[in-house]
């Protein structure tokens, strides 16, 4: 009886340890007040599990699920919202002992009209595009989600934005420097087959042209600045909506088919932070027409 006594306290110390040492949840949340409603959603699309959402709006408790198909939970908000807290869980044992719970405390977000989905790669990282609104008071009413994916192929992130509830006023896509020379064929037949795929259900898709690289990262990746031309081209003369970023940032000299070295990073095919900011009032004039 005794060393079932020792054995029970062992196990239950090594939990109490365990559960000191869980980790954050793998996942990247962003909440967005979008009218009466919050709007809370988890980009890291892998994950399939339903979370527990549990809330506190002014003093009113409540509990709903994040929709592991969608990885999107929509909250009522009444229209004066004092405090909120959050707290997301796993729902599973396993879960709830290996990971902290994700915790928000505060101030209600600022109410939004509408939100915009931006897929790109480093661009839209290095840019900060979810913080474009606060640069460009013209998009105060408007919330930016931004979608990293590092390679060219988009439908897996295509597919999932079909799947969330609150639609986006626009999805933009755009492919980085880093993946040509390729196939302009067979690029141009996918996107072309993606935006198919937006319109059909009521989306607006907008292609974000490549941007150039510099002369010299040409040098090293000989056929990399025609390829990039090529598809640039392709998309311009595709009849679908375009924001394009060549006028703003390619070295006029060269046609439009090079990027300024005063705008790019070392490599010569990043963008710097003064090509960022021209670029802040170009896209936020592109969607102030674009966007219904």
């Amino acid at each position: 009886m005794k060393w079932l006594l020792v054995l029970v306290i062992v196990c239950f110390a090594m939990l109490l340890f365990l559960y000191s040492m869980r980790k954050s949840l793998p996942y990247d949340f962003r909440i967005i007040r979008l009218g009466n409603k919050l709007f809370i959603h988890n980009k890291e699309i892998w994950n399939s599990r339903n979370l527990d959402v549990r809330y506190v709006v002014n003093r009113n408790k409540g509990v709903v699920a994040l929709d592991g198909s969608s990885n999107t939970a929509v909250l009522p908000l009444p229209d004066q919202v004092v405090n909120l807290k959050l707290k997301i869980t796993r729902k599973d044992l396993k879960g709830r002992l290996l990971y902290r719970p994700f915790l928000y405390e505060g101030p209600v977000p600022e109410k939004k009209r509408q939100y915009i989905v931006f897929i790109g790669a480093s661009i839209g990282r290095d840019w900060e595009l979810e913080q474009l609104p606060e640069r460009q008071p013209a998009l105060r009413e408007t919330a930016v989600l931004f979608w990293p994916v590092f390679r060219f192929d988009k439908q897996d992130v295509i597919d999932h934005v079909l799947k969330i509830p609150i639609k986006p006023a626009a999805v933009l896509i755009k492919e980085c420097a880093a993946y040509f020379p390729l196939n302009v064929e067979q690029a141009g037949k996918k996107y072309l087959g993606w935006f198919d795929e937006l319109k059909k259900n009521n989306l607006e898709a907008v292609a974000v042209t490549t941007v150039p690289v510099t002369i010299s990262n040409e040098n090293q990746n000989l056929g990399r600045a025609e390829s990039i031309n090529k598809f640039n081209s392709f998309l311009k003369s595709s009849g679908e909506k375009v924001f394009d970023l060549i006028p703003i940032l390619s070295d006029p000299q060269s046609g439009g088919t090079f990027l300024q070295e005063s705008l790019a990073q070392e490599d010569g095919l990043h963008l710097n932070l003064k090509a960022y900011r021209l670029l802040d009032s170009s896209l936020a004039e592109f969607l102030i027409v674009n966007m219904p």
